[in-house]
C-alpha cells in the first residue's frame, strides 16, 4: 500500500506525460527540439530538464523576461552546445556527442504541458561537418539518414545562402535542376557529373512538429592525377591552373613544402628531412604554382596540391617521374666494373631489379636486403652484389658491353637508373674475338649518341640567349 502512495504522489508532482517522441540524429549534427509554442505567454515558465535525474539545463521565464542555459550543473559536454529560443522556447544543441543521448523532459508551467524526447545520437562525424572527398566528375549522393522521411514535414537543402531544394511531406519533388535532385523517397541531395564550381558547403534542414535535424556537408574535389616525365637537370612546374585562392598547400611524402596564405601575404616553401629540396622550389606568387628546378631522381614521387577558397576546396595530384641522364661506363676485357646504385639504405625498397639489353633480360632481383639471381649465362660466376645494391662485373668481355638498368620501387615511387657499358680490347689477341665487332659498332653509336647530345644542349643554351641578345639590342 506504501508503495501505492508514493506513486500516486510521484505522479502528482510531476503530471503525467505524453507519449514520448523518439529523435535519432548523427553525431555531429544540430538539433533543435520544438515546443509547438507560437509565443511564451506572459506568466509561462518553460524548463528543459535531461537525465534520469531531470537536471535543469534550460528555462525560459517569461515574468523575468529572461531565457537561459545551464551547462555548469552537468558538466563540460555541453557547454557551448545548448541555445534556448526566447520568443518559443525550443531547444537547440549544436554538434551534438554520443553523451547528449538520453530523456529531454519539456515542461510548460501555466499551461500543464509536459513533453518527453528520447534522443539518440549514432555514428561518428567530426565537428558537425561532413567531409565528402570526390574525384571531378564523379556521381555524388548527401545522405539525410532519415529511417522514416514521412515524419517531417519540411526538408530544405541549400548551397551556401542559396534554396537549392525544399519539399514537404507530400512528396511534391522539385525537378532536375543543373544536374542536382533529390531522392523522393529517402530526401537525399544527388549530384551527377560534379564540378569545381559546385563543391563547397550544403546544409540540410529536417522540419518535423516536434523536431529539427541540421546537417552539414562539405564536398571537395579531386582533380585528374596528372603525370609528368622529366629529365635529370631539368627544372619542372607543377601549375595550379588558378588564381582565385585563399590558402595553397604542396605536399610530397606527407610533408609540406609550400604553403601560401594570401590574406597575410605568407609565401613560404620547406625543405623535408633529407634536404632534397634545398634551393630548388621557386613559387609563384599569383597563381601558386611551384616550379621544381634542377630535378633528380630524389624528387621522383607522387605530390599533393590543396587549393582552399571560401565556397570550395580543390585537390589535384602530380605523379612526376624524374629519369636519370645515362651513365657512360668504359672498362677493358678482363678487368671489373662497378654500376652504382648511390643508395645508402636498401631497407626502405620494397625491390631492386637489374636488367641488361634491349631485351630487358633479368640480372638479379631483390626484396628487401635478400638478393635473388636469375643469372644469364654470359653472367655467370662473374657478378658481386654489393650491400646497397650496387653490382660489380668481373672479368668483363665484349659480352658485357650493352644497357644496364635498375629500377628502384617502393610503396610510393619507382626511381629508375641507366648505365651504357663499353667494352674495350686490352690487347690485339681480344679484337679477333667474335664480339669484338659488335662492341666496336656499340662504341661507334655511343660516340654518335654522345656527339647528338651535346651537340643539342649547347644549340638550346644558344637558342635561348637569342630574346636576351635581341632585348639588349
Amino acid at each position: 500500500m506504501e508503495n501505492v502512495s508514493l506513486f500516486v504522489v510521484f505522479l502528482f508532482l510531476n503530471g503525467v506525460f505524453a507519449d514520448t517522441e523518439s529523435v535519432s540524429v548523427m553525431e555531429g549534427d544540430s538539433v533543435t527540439l520544438h515546443t509547438s509554442l507560437t509565443e511564451v505567454e506572459k506568466g509561462h515558465v518553460i524548463d528543459w530538464r535531461f537525465g534520469p535525474n531531470s537536471i535543469l539545463i534550460a528555462r525560459v521565464n517569461s515574468v523575468a523576461n529572461t531565457a537561459n542555459v545551464y551547462t555548469d550543473v552537468i558538466g563540460e559536454s555541453f557547454r557551448g552546445r545548448l541555445h534556448i529560443n526566447q520568443q518559443i522556447g525550443d531547444l537547440n544543441i549544436t554538434n551534438i556527442r554520443k553523451e547528449h543521448s538520453g530523456l529531454y523532459k519539456l515542461s510548460i508551467h501555466g499551461k500543464n504541458i509536459d513533453m518527453l524526447y528520447n534522443v539518440s545520437v549514432v555514428s561518428d562525424k567530426r565537428d558537425g561537418l561532413e567531409i565528402v572527398q570526390v574525384m571531378k566528375g564523379d556521381y555524388v549522393i548527401l545522405h539525410t539518414d532519415a529511417a522514416e522521411i514521412h515524419k517531417y514535414h519540411l526538408i530544405q537543402w541549400m548551397f551556401g545562402n542559396t534554396v537549392i531544394c525544399s519539399f514537404n511531406k507530400t512528396y511534391q519533388v522539385p525537378p532536375i535542376l543543373n544536374k542536382v535532385e533529390v531522392d523522393r523517397d529517402t530526401g537525399s541531395l544527388k549530384i551527377r557529373s560534379i564540378r569545381t564550381e559546385q563543391c563547397g558547403t550544403y546544409n540540410l534542414q529536417m522540419i518535423s512538429s516536434t523536431h529539427t535535424i541540421q546537417k552539414r556537408f562539405n564536398i571537395t574535389i579531386f582533380d585528374e592525377v596528372k603525370p609528368i616525365s622529366a629529365m635529370e637537370g631539368d627544372s619542372v612546374t607543377l601549375n595550379s591552373d588558378t588564381k582565385i585562392y585563399d590558402e595553397i598547400q604542396f605536399e610530397y611524402d606527407d610533408s609540406i613544402i609550400v604553403e601560401i596564405k594570401r590574406a597575410s601575404q605568407n609565401f613560404s616553401t620547406f625543405d623535408v628531412p633529407d634536404g632534397r629540396f634545398r634551393d630548388r622550389l621557386k613559387l609563384d606568387n599569383q597563381t601558386g604554382s611551384l616550379t621544381i628546378t634542377d630535378i633528380n631522381t630524389q624528387h621522383t614521387g607522387v605530390y599533393h596540391l590543396h587549393i582552399f577558397n571560401s565556397r570550395h576546396t580543390v585537390h589535384k595530384s602530380f605523379v612526376v617521374n624524374v629519369c636519370n641522364a645515362v651513365k657512360y661506363v668504359t672498362v677493358k676485357v678482363g678487368e671489373s666494373f662497378t654500376l652504382d646504385t648511390g643508395l645508402t639504405d636498401i631497407k626502405k625498397y620494397g625491390q631492386l631489379l637489374w636488367r641488361f639489353g634491349e631485351n630487358d633480360t633479368l640480372v638479379s632481383k631483390t626484396n628487401g636486403t635478400d638478393p635473388l639471381f636469375s643469372i644469364p649465362e654470359r653472367f655467370k660466376d662473374r657478378i658481386f652484389y654489393h650491400e646497397n645494391g650496387s653490382l660489380t662485373i668481373k672479368d668483363t668481355r665484349f659480352e658485357h658491353a650493352g644497357s644496364y638498368r635498375i629500377e628502384i620501387s617502393s610503396s610510393r615511387k619507382t626511381l629508375l637508373k641507366r648505365f651504357s657499358v663499353l667494352v674495350t680490347a686490352s690487347t690485339v689477341a681480344d679484337l679477333e674475338h667474335p664480339g669484338s665487332i659488335a662492341a666496336m659498332v656499340f662504341g661507334i653509336v655511343l660516340v654518335i649518341t654522345l656527339g647528338c647530345i651535346i651537340f643539342c644542349k649547347i644549340s638550346k643554351k644558344e637558342w635561348n640567349r637569342i630574346p636576351q641578345r635581341a632585348g639588349q639590342q
